[in-house]
């Protein structure tokens, strides 16, 4: 009597105090799906799967960690009290599966260790401030939200801390805009997006990486050249271009999520269809960076917590127009 009286009081049926709520048990699938998500991406067996396990994958499983929470938190509150030994235990479970399915941490491409042999330059003129670049993501948050892009790189013009004049409404305040764009490698054009408008800078637009060029670099690289000026692309599709030639302008016609504003995108991808290649490692050749000459490497990018650019201060170290 005093057993069925407390189970009474409590508003718990006998049965889930001897086995457990349903979602507690459930609570260890997400855990067990982002362990296995890891450890299989650890791997880095390259191909599809480990971009849909990156990009979807964690994503359905922090979902699923946040409907069982959901669940558990009205479970708690109906039926009183809300602390239990097996409750805390699956609050904590879901409430860090949810936390670590969401960490932005670099994609683990397969390329990783397999660096590019194409000799890049800088595909421009002049000083450029690398907002986005290199290996980590505390300074290229590139790095930590898309495979295909994992060593890809934001460049901007920059004076006196500032990248635009005026109040930087308009594409054309910013400084980079319509500044010419080189082809960093000699390859065949095997991709081309144009007729885009430039149009308000944080205006999203239906092609993320707005006007853009695909050139085959060496077998299975591709690179990207993103975010360019309308109406501004020289090459056609199967031209050959020359490490060095003209190609572009930089435009505004696309939308980023990390770098709201005009500027200059490039990564080198394993597949020429935007967002679904792998990263590949690269490095470039013959630049100043921060008045000093770097014969190869990797320049990097960074953003203040108050908005000042801490990236490099970037130069192609030859003659204007020369490879």
């Amino acid at each position: 009597m005093k057993s069925s009286k407390a189970s009474a009081e409590t508003g718990a049926p006998i049965a889930d105090l001897k086995r457990g709520e349903l979602w507690t048990r459930l609570a260890w699938l997400p855990l067990f799906g982002l362990v296995f998500s890891l450890v299989y991406l650890g791997l880095r067996p390259g191909g599809a799967g480990p971009i849909f396990v990156y990009m979807t994958g964690r994503l359905l499983i922090g979902l699923s960690a946040l409907f069982l929470f959901l669940w558990g938190l009205i479970v708690g509150v109906m039926r009183r009290p809300l602390i239990r030994r097996e409750r805390v235990r699956a609050f904590v479970i879901v409430v860090a599966v949810l936390v670590a399915s969401n960490y932005p941490f670099p994609y683990p491409s397969s390329r990783e260790g397999k660096p590019s042999v194409v000799d890049f330059r800088l595909p421009v003129e002049g000083e450029w401030v690398v907002l986005w670049g290199g290996e980590q993501r505390d300074s290229n948050r590139l790095a930590g939200f898309y495979p295909d892009q994992r060593w890809g790189m934001h460049l901007v013009m920059e004076l006196d801390g500032r990248s635009f004049d005026g109040g930087g409404e308009d594409p054309e305040q910013h400084r980079c805009f319509g500044e010419p764009v080189f082809s960093p490698s000699a390859g065949t054009v095997v991709g081309v997006v144009d007729g885009i408008p430039d149009g308000a800078v944080l205006t999203a637009s239906s092609e993320p990486f707005g006007n853009h060029l695909v050139i085959e670099v060496a077998e299975s690289e591709y690179l990207f050249l993103t975010q360019l000026q309308n109406d501004s692309l020289v090459p056609a599709i199967g031209e050959t271009v020359e490490r060095g030639a003209l190609v572009a302008k930089v435009g505004a016609s696309g939308f980023s999520m990390v770098s709201p504003m005009p500027h200059l995108g490039l990564h080198l991808a394993t597949s020429p269809i935007a967002g679904q290649g792998e990263g590949i490692p690269w490095s470039f050749h013959g630049f100043m960076s921060d008045g000093v000459f770097q014969a190869q490497g990797l320049p990097r990018g960074g953003v203040a917590r108050d908005g000042r650019f801490t990236g490099a201060r970037v130069m192609h170290s030859g003659p204007p127009g020369a490879d």
